[in-house]
C-alpha cells in the first residue's frame, strides 16, 4: 500500500483549518466575556479542543475505522483505541 501525498495533503489541511475554527470559537466566546475572562475563555476553548482530540486517539477513531461487528456495522470495536496497530503502510 502507497502513500497518496494528495490524501495527505488534504488530511494535514483540513487539521490545520479544524486548529484555526478552534481558536475561532476561543476568540469569539472571548469576545462576549469581561476584559478580565478573555484569557480564561480562550484556554478552556484550547483545553476542550486538546481533549476532543485525545478522546479521538482514545476511542473514536476506533469507533470509526474498527470492525464493525457491533451494531450491524455502524459502530466498530476497540481493535485500534490508542491507534494501536496503526502503521504508516511502508
Amino acid at each position: 500500500m502507497t502513500i497518496d501525498t494528495g490524501s495527505t495533503a488534504w488530511v494535514l489541511i483540513s487539521g490545520a483549518l479544524a486548529t484555526l475554527v478552534a481558536s475561532g470559537f476561543g476568540l469569539f466566546y472571548g469576545a462576549m466575556a469581561d476584559k478580565k475572562n478573555i484569557l480564561t475563555t480562550i484556554a478552556y476553548c484550547i483545553l476542550i479542543f486538546s481533549t476532543a482530540v485525545v478522546a479521538w486517539a482514545l476511542l473514536g477513531f476506533s469507533f470509526a475505522f474498527g470492525n464493525s461487528t457491533v451494531a450491524k456495522g455502524f459502530i466498530g470495536d476497540c481493535s485500534y483505541c490508542w491507534l494501536k496497530g496503526i502503521s504508516n503502510g511502508a
